[in-house]
Formats: C-alpha cells, structure tokens, sequence
C-alpha cells in the first residue's frame, strides 16, 4: 500500500481551470524559473500534499506549512494571492517539491497482521515512539504482530502524527523542547489508544501497549501528580494519565509499564520531529 501517485496540478489563472500539470521535480524548478509561481500556486500545493490517512506524511504536510509560513513572514509586505514568489525562496520550493514526489514512492503491507496464523497463535502489540523538537512535536505508531509458534513476525506502520508549533519567540528556544517533547507523547497515547479501540472492536487481541520516549523528563513526570506540575503542562499531563489508565484497562497492563525510556537512536519518531528546511536534505 502507497500513497496514490499524482502530478502536481496548478490553474495559470485563479478562476480557471488546471491547465499546468508538473510530474517531476525537474518540470517544478522550470516552472519556478519561469516566474510564474505565486503565493496562490502555494496553497494549492499545500492542500495537494494533505493526506486525512497520515500514514506517511502527517510531518510532509507540516514542513509544506513551515515552508509556507516562512514565505509569508519573510517577504517585505503581505503578498496578495495573485503576487509572485520571491526568487530566494526557489529552494525551500524545489525541496518541496521533492518531498512530494518522494514521499509518493514509500509503501507498506496492506495486511498489517501476520498472514496465515490463527488468532489463538498470534500476540498483538502496539508500539508507539514519540519525539519533539524546535518546530514539531511527532509520533509514529506501530503495530507488530508475532507467531507464538515460530519466530515469523510482521512490523506495519499504522499511523504518524505531528503539530507545527506555533510561530512565537518562547518557541524558538530550546528551553520549550520539553514541552514539544510532551505534546509529542500526548500524540502518541492518544493514536495509540484509538488503534487499541479499533484493534479491540474486531475481536483481534492485543497483548500490550507501549510508548517509547527518549525524554526522560517526560518518563519521570508521569510519576508525579499533575497537581504538581506548571500549570501550562497540568493540563496535558491529566490529559495523557487518563489515555495511560484507558490503555491500562484495556490491555489489563499496569500503567507505569505503558511509557518507556528509549535511547534517542533507538527513537523512530526522532527522524520525523527534527527535519531543518535549511539544512536537511530531502533524503534524511
């Protein structure tokens, strides 16, 4: 199973029909060196790349609004929708449009349970990883399904998720990663908890649940009562507890056991909360 593959498609007039069809990165920087792009031509392209699935591109979608933003922001006086991009932008673009065409070419198993094993052989676990970083906090959950009978296992991304952080100065210091990092890991309690539901409703058995963090600040705090906390992150925190003691319940597992201390390497979720428009390639 993969993302559909499409062409990016814009209107030369902004109440007429489609007429500019680009199928490749290298069509997109000809397009961009014809001085033709405008602000308008940016958000047709950022409602292109939204996917209500998110399976592969929930951050893709949210590094097209950082883009976006920084056009905005950027540029000597508000742009009108009919106005063209400045030409210092053309990279932040071109990589853009890489990331679309890239992200077209990454699949997975349509079936994500292990085939041609009965139920009453088969153990179920949720794995869910979170991170945060300056601009995003990002989770990605994973279903693993295992033979009880031989060593077969099957790993399927089900799901990612990820926040943009809002454009103020307090979040463009590195003392707000903490709380990005804990937003992250709402992120994941939460998708975790309705991919144990919906397992649940199908009568597919689930072992456990877990939620690999490599903030351990974060693994620490659950400990404490939120009463304790900031008030900023009490808020969140009785919000994450009550997820924690309904996946608990549910996977009649203790809820200290749920979330996990993990090494930043070991972290999946690391690769997709710290790509810089500037400095990453579209290949990391």
């Amino acid at each position: 199973m993969s993302v559909k593959g499409k062409p990016i498609s814009f209107k030369s007039r902004s109440k007429g029909a489609v007429d500019i069809t680009i199928r490749n990165p290298q069509e997109y920087t000809r397009f961009l060196k014809s001085g033709k792009f405008q602000r308008i031509h940016m958000s047709s392209l950022l409602s292109q790349v939204f996917d209500p699935a998110f399976i592969f591109n929930a951050i893709y979608h949210n590094v097209a609004k950082l883009i976006n933003r920084r056009i905005l922001t950027t540029s000597p006086k508000p742009l009108t929708m009919n106005q063209r991009v400045s030409e210092c932008h053309f990279p932040l673009l071109e990589k853009l449009s890489q990331l679309f065409f890239e992200t077209q070419k990454l699949s997975i198993d349509r079936y994500a349970l292990i085939p041609e094993t009965p139920l009453t052989n088969m153990k179920n676990y949720i794995i869910g990883f979170a991170d945060g970083s300056l601009n995003f906090s990002t989770s990605c959950i994973y279903l693993v399904s295992c033979d009880t009978k031989s060593l077969r296992s099957r790993t399927s991304l089900i799901n990612t998720m990820s926040k943009l952080v809002d454009d103020t100065k307090i979040n463009q210091t590195e003392a707000s990663i903490p709380d990005k990092e804990m937003h992250g890991l709402w992120l994941a309690a939460s998708n975790a908890l309705k991919a144990l539901k919906t397992i649940k409703e199908t009568k597919i058995p689930v072992e456990a649940v877990y939620l690999g963090s490599d903030a351990l600040s974060q693994v620490v705090g659950l400990s404490r009562t939120p009463q304790a906390l900031k008030p900023k992150l009490r808020r969140l925190y009785a919000r994450f507890n009550l997820h924690l003691f309904e996946i608990a319940n549910l996977t009649r597992q203790k809820k200290e056991d749920v979330v996990l201390w993990i090494q930043g390497t070991s972290n999946l979720a690391d690769k997709l909360g710290k790509f810089d428009i500037d400095k990453d390639s579209v290949e990391k």
